[in-house]
């Protein structure tokens, strides 16, 4: 099994977003993607800040499942970096490898910060 860490993070293999793939999964809906959008942009943040909580309080268990939500619905958005940030969190949070986590948040705030910088811009990355 691959091993998690910041540094592999670091270097994404994916995309920031990829909206010809979020619009293939929905057979071309733009109302509905855009809906998906804003509801991400809304709660991932919320997540994100819940996540660093856990991870604060040492709570392995509990940050893995919170990655895990994060992972999920970054799949479903079509936004690769936020998910392979947040897989390798909640990996290491499932192997109790709990002090990789800060490091890890840390990336999955710089996702973000991409994520949001690529929908402003509409730049393909």
């Amino acid at each position: 099994m691959e091993s998690f860490t910041a540094e592999t993070s670091r270097e994404p293999s994916g995309v920031v977003f990829d909206p010809q793939r979020l619009m293939y999964l929905l057979n071309n809906d733009d109302d509905l993607a855009e809906t998906i959008i804003n509801i991400f942009l809304d709660t991932a943040p919320q997540y994100m800040t819940s996540l660093s909580e856990l991870i604060q309080q040492g709570d392995a268990l509990k940050s893995s499942e919170m990655a895990h939500k994060i992972k999920g619905a970054a799949a479903d958005l079509a936004a690769d970096r936020i998910h392979e940030t947040a897989s390798a969190m909640e990996k290491a949070a499932a192997g109790g490898e709990i002090e990789k986590l800060p490091a890890l948040m840390s990336i999955l705030e710089e996702r973000f910060r991409e994520f949001k910088k690529y929908l402003a811009s509409g730049t393909s990355q």
